[in-house]
Order: structure tokens, then C-alpha cells, then sequence
């Protein structure tokens, strides 16, 4: 992390939810920071399991990104959902293809159901 001298991600992500803590409630984006590493975490640990072939977590591992990008931030809406298309090919559980001219209900409903279905479970 810096030079030499390293740290475990998890660590890493501790201490800042102990950062988090310190700030007042009315704090913006204290929340979303400290989600950013744990999204980054999780991100890792799902091209970890695809280069050991366990992709069979997929549909989960899309699930936890999409809450992960439930609290980002995006100019346009849609983007929360297509920026998880490419994650969704290399875990070979494919979402729809990115179409913009689709509405923002249709383009969460179909990745929502894409889900549910790979996952087979509400």
C-alpha cells in the first residue's frame, strides 16, 4: 500500500467504517465512500473466482453489484444497471444488452428478472 508496507483490504475497509462512525449523520457521502470499498472488495473477489473457474456464485455476485451500485452515483440512471454488463459477461450470467432508449423501469425490471432467474431465488 505504501512502499514495503501493506495492509488487507478488509482492514483497510474497517477502519474507514471506523472513520465513518466519527462523522456526524448529516455527513454526505461518508456512506458511499466507505461502500466503494467494499464494492472494490467484492469486485476483486469475483475475478478471483472467475480465474478459478467458480463462476457458479455468478448471479449472486451480480446481485451484490447491483446493490453495491444502488447508492452511486450517475448522471444517467441507466448506467447503474449497464456498467454491470460486462461483469455480467466474464461471470457467463448474461444481463440484457444495454439499450437506451429503453425506459428506466423496463431496464431495471429485465435486469432484475435476469437475475432472479440465474439465481433462481426472490
Amino acid at each position: 500500500m505504501c512502499g514495503n508496507h501493506s495492509m488487507p483490504w478488509e482492514s483497510l475497509c474497517q477502519a474507514l467504517e471506523l472513520i465513518e462512525a466519527s462523522f456526524p449523520l448529516s455527513s454526505k457521502g461518508t456512506r458511499n465512500f466507505v461502500n466503494c470499498f467494499y464494492a472494490c472488495s467484492d469486485f476483486k473477489e469475483m475475478l478471483e473466482n472467475i480465474g478459478n473457474n467458480e463462476t457458479d456464485d455468478g448471479a449472486k455476485a451480480l446481485s451484490r453489484m447491483v446493490h453495491h451500485s444502488r447508492i452511486r452515483h450517475a448522471t444517467n440512471p441507466k448506467d447503474k444497471i449497464f456498467a454491470l454488463y460486462g461483469l455480467s459477461q466474464k461471470l457467463k450470467k448474461p444481463m440484457p444488452q444495454p439499450d437506451y432508449a429503453q425506459s428506466i423501469s423496463e431496464i431495471y425490471t429485465k435486469a432484475t428478472v435476469a437475475i432472479m432467474q440465474q439465481d433462481d431465488s426472490l
